[in-house]
């Protein structure tokens, strides 16, 4: 079975930054309390979100409970 792709249809390249934040402790920290880790780790999102500068978007997202956030 062919698996239809064709790279000319994808969108136009455009450069991204991604900032990979390694909050130490967090497996522990998740094995006390979840809801207290979650917090803390949303407002670290929020914070990210909040500082945004004209012209710059920041799309913070979560990938297996590691906090990145996308600075395209």
């Amino acid at each position: 079975m062919p698996l239809g792709f064709n790279a000319g249809h994808l969108p136009e390249m455009a450069s991204e930054y991604v900032a990979w934040v390694d909050v130490m402790g967090t497996q522990v920290s998740m094995s006390r309390s979840i809801n207290a880790t979650a917090n803390f780790i949303f407002k670290l999102h929020i914070a990210a979100l909040r500082a945004q500068v004209a012209g710059m978007r920041i799309r913070a997202s979560s990938f297996n409970c590691i906090p990145p956030i996308f600075v395209p």
